[in-house]
């Protein structure tokens, strides 16, 4: 104001600027700078100013000449904050460490340098500077919260989320920091943590994108894809143009049955990139459900080849299994095996082949005479059922009739055994030793914390027995017989050559395990220790109770083998069993690829499948033929053509 001495101006302007009045004060500022004699600090002054009002080029203009007249860390780190705002990501990293050189203690440069830095992928050194800002100054959430989203691009999701709950600890109500600490869980894999931590950010700030993406994902993982629905369609409304989260919907909701709204999803994907590879993956499996293989068939041979491995290998799945459908081995095997080959660079061989020698290794330790001193628990709480087998012997058809049983309760391929193992691992003597000298108390204990375990997968419902569902723990049995040696054991078989098909013919997550399914031979020879380990274990635990049920008589004979696992599980008789079809429309959603064939009902055209790829099998023929033998099993082709049936 004219007449006003500069100190008394500058004062006036701070006072506007700490009151919002950006207008004001830039004027006043202005007026000032224009002076001879203007000093660094109204420079900065207006350079703060002229940001709130959107005019970057003259903030820049400002805070650049205040920074040539002094030296500030503070005016630094504005500076810092212009340049990063700008775009000049290098220029703001410049800027902090001069305000560093200049005070190494002050923690908003390294705060910020540290998210310049990450944002640059230097993660290590984003790392440092987080330390250092949290170290200089603990007692402020944000650096906890901020430096758990480094530890997570870290890949360290565990420190990630301690340094999320501090945060939290420190300003419970920080709607970042719950978000942050459930997108932490799901890169754990702590699916129920992180939709807790989810749903809360989202109740503090409702609508925020950081939460909503997250808690869809999440939901989906735990196969809770109803709870995620209406996420996704949110996440639609408001982002229209987002195209992995319009995928995850037509996904979804091709998963909960409503096929009209998933096609007209994917056929608007399709419409806006012709030719995207998941939508049409997605159309042509809609298809498939449709019975139009033909169509399906087109859609796919008339795309070209996606850049993209994952992609690629999906399509040539797809299109092995509408060959399959049109009876044609030979193209479908070709499809089957160029997906192998493209999955094949991407299999972990070090961890499959680790995982193999484990199951060999336990092998030839399983002997009778070990497992007699094993003593039995006196007092025995609740027990819960196993269904064991290979993957791809019907353990899903098997799991949808006993969930449709109203005293029973079915938890889908979840590792609490594997989380088990590793707790008796830490024991002395490790992992299988350690089971030979577990006291009673430690055996209670075990047992509370499966169920603990199962408890964080599924809502356990009162009154109704749990039924673990996992096939490959049959490689666990030992396990199960120390801790539940009461416990039922349902066996699911099927012909071995098939079920190595099969699971040829699945596009799997490429875990230790299934990275065995890539070629013929990993297949068989992983199929040949599983249940070389299971024979072995029939002869160790004589006490043992198993049932066993072939997925040839179940398909065959539904309700027969449905009353005769009921009676094994002393249960009475329930038509709903028979309804599984329905049953498995109705869930919220079914964790294993098999979720399209258990929501048609009984079909027999996957039985005896692997005669018609004889021809192709060689190595399984070969190297499990033996076993099937041993399980009653054809390993011959029939002379006339007709289906093989077991000898049993």
């Amino acid at each position: 104001m004219a007449g006003e001495r500069p100190e008394e101006s500058m004062a006036l302007a701070v006072g506007h600027l700490r009151a919002g009045r950006w207008t004001e004060a830039a004027e006043l500022l202005r007026a000032l700078c224009r002076q001879a004699d203007a000093t660094a600090a109204a420079r900065h002054q207006l350079g703060l100013a002229e940001l709130q009002l959107g005019r970057t080029e003259a903030a820049l203009a400002q805070l650049e000449q205040a920074a040539r007249e002094a030296a500030d860390p503070v005016l630094l780190k504005d500076l810092g904050n212009a340049r990063g705002d700008a775009g000049d990501h290098q220029g703001a990293i410049d800027c902090y460490r001069r305000a560093l050189d200049l005070d190494p203690d002050f923690f908003p440069a390294h705060a910020n340098l540290a998210t310049e830095l990450l944002a640059l992928g230097d993660t290590a050194g984003a790392l440092e500077h987080y330390r250092r800002a949290v170290d200089l100054r603990p007692d402020i959430a944000q650096l906890h919260d901020n430096l758990g989203n480094a530890l997570r691009v870290a890949g360290d999701p565990q420190a990630a989320a301690a340094c999320h709950r501090k945060a939290i600890e420190l300003l419970p109500d920080l709607a970042s920091a719950h978000s942050n600490l459930g997108a932490a869980l799901l890169a754990a894999g702590d699916l129920e943590g992180a939709i807790s931590a989810l749903r809360r950010a989202l109740e503090l700030a409702p609508g925020l994108p950081q939460a909503q993406h997250p808690l869809a994902l999440a939901y989906l993982r735990a196969g809770r894809p109803r709870e995620a629905l209406p996420l996704l369609e949110e996440i639609i409304r408001r982002e229209p143009g987002n195209r992995f989260f319009r995928l995850q919907l037509a996904e979804t909701l091709e998963s909960l049955h409503e096929l009209a709204r998933a096609r007209t999803l994917a056929a608007e994907l399709l419409a806006v990139t012709p030719g995207e590879p998941a939508a049409a993956r997605l159309q042509a499996r809609l298809l498939r459900r449709e019975g139009r293989i033909g169509e399906a068939i087109a859609l796919l041979e008339g795309m070209a080849e996606p850049d993209d491995d994952e992609a690629a290998a999906a399509r040539h799945f797809e299109l092995g299994m509408l060959y399959d459908r049109q009876d044609d081995a030979d193209l479908a095997f070709a499809h089957l095996s160029r997906a192998n080959a493209i999955r094949a660079p991407y299999a972990n061989t070090a961890e499959a082949a680790h995982y193999l020698q484990g199951i060999e290794q336990l092998s030839a330790m399983i002997t009778p005479e070990r497992f007699a001193g094993w003593s039995r628990p006196e007092t025995c709480g609740p027990c819960p059922v196993f269904i064991l087998g290979f993957p791809r012997s019907g353990t899903t058809l098997l799991d949808q009739m006993l969930d449709a049983h109203p005293q029973l309760q079915v938890m889908e391929e979840r590792n609490v055994l594997a989380t088990l193992v590793a707790q008796v691992g830490a024991l002395p003597g490790g992992y299988p030793d350690a089971l030979d000298t577990l006291d009673e108390a430690t055996v209670n204990a075990l047992r509370d914390e499966y169920f603990r375990l199962a408890g964080k997968q599924l809502q356990l419902a009162p009154g109704r027995i749990l039924v673990d569902k996992n096939p490959l723990h049959i490689v666990r049995t030992n396990l199960i017989q120390r801790l539940f040696p009461e416990a039922p054991i349902i066996l699911s078989l099927r012909h071995p050559f098939d079920a190595c098909l099969s699971n040829f013919m699945q596009d799997f997550e490429l875990n230790n395990a299934m990275s065995h399914f890539v070629t013929l031979e990993g297949t068989a020879a992983l199929y040949r220790a599983v249940m070389s380990l299971w024979q072995r274990f029939r002869v160790a635990f004589p006490q043992m109770r198993v049932h066993e049920v072939r997925y040839e008589t179940l398909v065959e004979h539904t309700e027969e083998t449905a009353r005769g696992v009921l009676e094994f599980l002393g249960l009475p008789w329930h038509a709903g069993v028979l309804e599984h079809a329905s049953h498995a429309r109705s869930r919220t959603a079914i964790n294993t690829p098999s979720y399209l064939q258990v929501t048609e009902g009984i079909y027999t055209r996957a039985r005896y499948r692997w005669q018609r790829y004889a021809r192709h099998l060689g190595p399984v023929i070969e190297m499990v033929g033996p076993l099937a033998r041993d399980f009653g099993y054809a390993t011959e082709l029939p002379a006339t053509g007709d289906t093989a049936e077991h000898s049993q």
